[in-house]
């Protein structure tokens, strides 16, 4: 493909040939080593996906004779030129003169025209060519002798989505002797800019002379869930399609104020730790509330309900009882009567508050427990409830969607859980671990559906 930006006194020249290797940018005159580049800044806009470099850079002649500035630029990967403007005098003022599109021949050929082939002499010509992805030729001319001269040129770039924010990476940006110098402004004046992980006002200044510069975009009010289709057409058959999703990097936050049941299971069937791993997993879970105002009641059942304290307490006196806990092991799997005492908690000191539950079983519950009536039970306490089955080899949180009662904890907006625990419990590695039983940390089983393409797309947002 070819193509070109030409106007008066300005072009832009898309050609595909051999590129240069280096990785810093070459200015340098045709006539005259005494043509220097005395100034690179740029403005970067970054914006919602997509950010715009707008480049411009002042030349100094001084040798004696008109001379042509020669730039060998490196680009940023990714990165278009998408525009070209050169300075020069319009009614005897200073005037900027912008390209329009042409094709390349006819561009290169207007060029050598323009610089004084066939005895037709206009001033300041300007040549903008692609000679690999990375690489760009410019050629301006006439730069006069004891003058500048300054010439733009935008870039375009696609901007990554990661941990909440709109990312731009680049590279070192100028020549040896002279990097680049980046005003940093968002393209909508109320998100929030990062250089790196500091936030920065608005008109931030970057130089660009390390190997990588992270400029980061932040969105005000985001929604924790975004995204964009794009459909281009091709052929008549053929269509590329692009999909883009944005997840916010905090989905959600551990709930304030919540009120919340642990039910373990304490019957025989369970297997050899598993009571013991349950106990552990509540006081990881539990952690993550320690600093909220949350209170919390524990529960171990067999074939009746045993409350560990009668009430809701504190979550720090829980964590510390819990410490030292060793539930007694008995006959029977009630967790139908669990869940109807959780309810009669929640019924009784949780109005107008947050309702958990975390009902750790092996799902070996007698046969008339089916989980219809545990669905309806576990409805009634208003809660989300949380299903676990829990072992102490090694640590771990699966979602498990093949839980014989992961329809009863789906019902509430709970999750079924293959779980494991067998280090501190209060770490901050474990805290971290469980706290997913807190509050959301991801979106799993995503799927994009386009009526109109008759596709869909399935996939997964990583946390």
């Amino acid at each position: 493909m070819r193509a070109a930006i030409v106007g008066l006194l300005g072009f832009l020249v898309t050609t595909l040939a051999a590129g240069v290797a280096g990785a810093n940018d070459e200015v340098s005159g045709t006539r005259s080593e005494r043509l220097k580049e005395t100034a690179h800044e740029i403005r970067a806009v970054l914006g919602r996906g997509e950010a715009a470099l707008t480049v411009r850079r002042t030349v100094h002649n001084g040798g004696e004779r008109h001379d042509q500035a020669i730039f060998h630029i490196q680009l940023p990967e990714r990165a278009v030129a998408a525009g070209l403007r050169t300075r020069g005098i319009l009614r005897g003022r200073p005037h900027w003169f912008a390209g329009e599109l042409m094709e390349a021949e006819t561009a290169a050929a207007r060029y050598q025209e323009l610089t004084g082939i066939g005895g037709y002499y206009p001033k300041d010509p300007a040549l903008l060519s692609w000679r690999s992805q990375t690489h760009l030729a410019l050629q301006v001319f006439p730069v006069a002798p004891a003058t500048d001269k300054m010439i733009e040129y935008t870039l375009v770039m696609p901007m990554s989505y990661e941990d909440g924010q709109y990312v731009l990476r680049l590279p070192r940006i100028g020549t040896n002797e002279l990097p680049a110098t980046a005003t940093v402004v968002p393209a909508d004046p109320r998100d929030q800019v990062f250089v790196g992980e500091e936030p920065v006002g608005s008109g931030a200044r970057v130089r660009l002379d390390a190997e990588e510069v992270v400029l980061g975009l932040a969105r005000t009010k985001a929604a924790r869930i975004d995204g964009a289709l794009a459909v281009v057409p091709v052929s008549d058959e053929r269509r590329l399609v692009h999909v883009d999703i944005d997840a916010a990097a905090k989905l959600s936050r551990v709930p304030s104020n919540a009120r919340i049941v642990v039910a373990i299971d304490a019957s025989r069937s369970m297997s050899d730790g598993a009571t013991k791993a349950g106990v552990q997993a509540a006081r990881a879970y539990l952690a993550s509330f320690a600093d909220r105002g949350a209170k919390v009641e524990v529960l171990t059942y067999d074939r009746k309900v045993h409350a560990r304290h009668g009430r809701f307490v504190d979550v720090p006196r829980a964590l510390a009882d819990l410490a030292a806990f060793e539930p007694a092991i008995g006959n029977g799997s009630n967790a139908d009567a669990a869940l109807e005492h959780a309810a009669r908690l929640f019924a009784s000191d949780a109005r107008g508050k947050p309702h958990r539950v975390v009902l750790v079983t092996d799902a070996r519950a007698k046969e008339a427990l089916m989980p219809l009536r545990l669905r309806a039970i576990a409805a009634r306490t208003g809660a989300i409830v949380h299903v676990a089955d829990v072992f102490s080899d090694r640590d771990a949180l699966v979602r498990d969607d093949e839980h014989a009662w992961a329809e009863v904890a789906r019902r509430t907006g709970g999750l079924a859980w293959s779980a494991g625990i067998s280090g501190d419990p209060e770490s901050a590695e474990l805290r971290g671990l469980y706290e997913e039983w807190a509050r959301p940390v991801r979106i799993d089983a995503l799927k994009v559906i386009a009526p109109a393409l008759e596709h869909e797309f399935d996939g997964g947002v990583p946390e």
